[in-house]
Formats: C-alpha cells, structure tokens, sequence
C-alpha cells in the first residue's frame, strides 16, 4: 500500500488524493492534445490521413500489456482509450479543415 494512503485518516483525506489524481489526469490529457495539434499540423503539411489504423491497433494490443501490468480491467483501458482517440481523431480534423 502506498505510503500517502497509509496516512490518510478520513474519508475526506482519501478524496482530497482521489482530486489531485484528477487534475494530474486532466493536466496529461491537456499536454495530449497539444501534442495531438502538432501530430495534425504535420499531417496536413505531409497530406498524410487522420485514421491510422495501424497505430490504433497497436495502442490496443500495448493496453492488453499494460493491463496485466496494472492489474486494471482490461475493457475499461480499451473504452478509455478509444474515447481519447475518438477526441484525438476530432481534434486533427478541426486542426486539418481549419476549424477552431
């Protein structure tokens, strides 16, 4: 068990952990789509498409690894990661037709 939760006394304490998780996910899913922006500049400077089957199979398959890693679901990795590629395949096509 991790040393911070060891210490939490209250529930309180343990969803004060449970927001600062949050912000660290939201803060990564920020730096993401930034990332996503260049990925989609370049692709429209290349004419290179959006969908990229490949790549999305390959996260899928890596998911499988990471959950037997984690021990978390591997379905619930899936359906988290294909929403943020939905978002990412949306934000490339804003970036690639101009559309803010």
């Amino acid at each position: 068990m991790d040393k911070y939760i060891e210490k939490c006394t209250n529930l309180e304490e343990f969803r004060q952990m449970l927001n600062a998780i949050d912000y660290q996910i939201i803060r990564f899913l920020e730096q993401r789509e930034e990332i996503v922006e260049s990925i989609a500049q370049y692709k429209k400077e290349r004419k290179i498409s959006i969908i990229q089957k490949e790549r999305e199979e390959y996260m899928m398959k890596k998911l499988e690894g990471y959950s037997q890693e984690s021990g978390l679901d591997k379905d619930f990795l899936k359906d988290i990661f294909t929403r943020i590629i939905e978002e990412s395949k949306k934000k490339q096509e804003g970036v690639i037709n101009d559309i803010s």
